[in-house]
């Protein structure tokens, strides 16, 4: 409650910018903000009401903003998560794409990494099991993996693990199934995960 109120608060206090960008790239951080409190706070349908607003908002930012990537980035992996939980495939395709093209114009590990789990996280629910290409999913998974460890976030370590240790599960390769499972212990996940 505290942290919502003082959101709220922030709010109230972009109607005296004059400046329009500026404004509108304050808008996208409070966005942003409120993104993580409703993945924290368990409420999926804020989530995607923030995250589509953001990306909205963030597709209208000047180019010349230094953060519109980041946001629009931000926005299309959570837009795409969702969707895959939702099983609308074609709509998380629509927004991996656009973090395929803008994740190399990142310097920030955790959103490299993240795309690369939200990818093979597609790949791995929205092929059937006959199309599968395991192997691409896992070298996504490696690939989040050389990020987020640089964020030394231990929550999204925790699930990384896991889901690298469900793909080897899928391929039937036990060793690496157990290693990834027994990493994953060592790191404790008290937070959702999105």
């Amino acid at each position: 409650k505290e942290a919502k109120a003082t959101l709220e608060e922030g709010i109230t206090h972009f109607n005296k910018i004059d400046n329009k960008d500026l404004r509108s790239s304050i808008e996208c951080y409070y966005d942003s903000r409120y993104i993580q409190l409703y993945t924290l706070l368990k409420k999926q349908d804020l989530v995607e009401l923030y995250a589509q607003k953001l990306f909205k908002k963030a597709e209208i930012l000047s180019n010349s903003d230094p953060q519109k990537n980041s946001y629009l980035v931000i926005a299309s992996r959570v837009l795409a998560d969702i969707n895959i939980q939702q099983k609308r495939f074609e709509k998380a395709n629509f927004y991996i794409k656009i973090q395929e093209n803008l994740v190399p114009t990142l310097k920030n590990a955790f959103d490299v990494g993240m795309y690369h789990k939200t990818k093979a996280k597609y790949l791995l629910e929205s092929t059937d099991s006959e199309n599968l290409d395991i192997d691409l999913a896992i070298l996504h998974l490696k690939r989040a993996e050389d990020n987020l460890i640089l964020t030394k976030d231990s929550i999204f370590i925790h699930d990384l693990y896991l889901e690298l240790s469900q793909s080897y599960q899928l391929k039937q390769d036990d060793i690496s199934e157990k290693y990834y499972l027994d990493r994953s212990r060592l790191f404790k996940t008290e937070f959702p995960v999105l």
